[in-house]
């Protein structure tokens, strides 16, 4: 798989012709084998523990001045919804939306690209990982009062401070700062 992996790179770069190894058959117990040790668990994901969590919710309801960071609600969503904080970040007022589905209403929020946040992988100014990174997420009601404060029509970003400073940042980057610092 290797040696097949490297020809396969020469051929694309132009430095050979043909991959003498394009035809061997592959092993698909290994593949399989590999998939399955792959699985996320809870010890291998870094789980939080209750205390950990209200620990870094105060953090983040207070700084040494007793005053709440700025981000707070950016942060209280992205772990109440477990998105990246890149996603979260780069909301705009109007994707804060309401979807109805069998007669009920629910508030959401849409993660989408937009002109100033794309799709990293496209090399875009990052905010959306992949396509599939797209969608739409409804929100559990701890976090109505959230939703309520932010929803609007402006297609301005929620969290305008967040926004990358260069053409290489990411959404949310400031605050993922002030998370480690914390």
């Amino acid at each position: 798989r290797y040696v097949n992996a490297a020809f396969n790179a020469a051929v694309k770069q132009g430095l050979i012709l043909d991959n003498p190894f394009k035809n061997l058959p592959r092993d698909r117990r290994a593949t399989l084998q590999q998939k399955r040790d792959a699985r996320k668990t809870a010890d291998a994901n870094k789980v939080l523990t209750a205390e950990e969590v209200r620990a870094a919710y105060d953090t983040m309801q207070s700084n040494k001045r007793g005053k709440r960071d700025p981000s707070f609600n950016l942060f209280y969503l992205q772990a109440v919804t477990g998105t990246r904080i890149q996603e979260v970040a780069g909301l705009r007022l109007c994707d804060f939306t309401k979807r109805s589905y069998l007669g009920k209403t629910y508030k959401c929020i849409e993660i989408k690209p937009w002109e100033g946040r794309g799709f990293g992988v496209l090399g875009e100014r990052g905010g959306l990982k992949t396509i599939q990174s797209e969608r739409i997420i409804p929100l559990p009601e701890c976090a109505h009062a959230v939703w309520d404060e932010m929803q609007g029509e402006s297609a301005t970003p929620a969290w305008p401070d967040e926004r990358p400073p260069s053409e290489t940042g990411t959404w949310g980057g400031n605050l993922q700062r002030r998370l480690r610092d914390k």
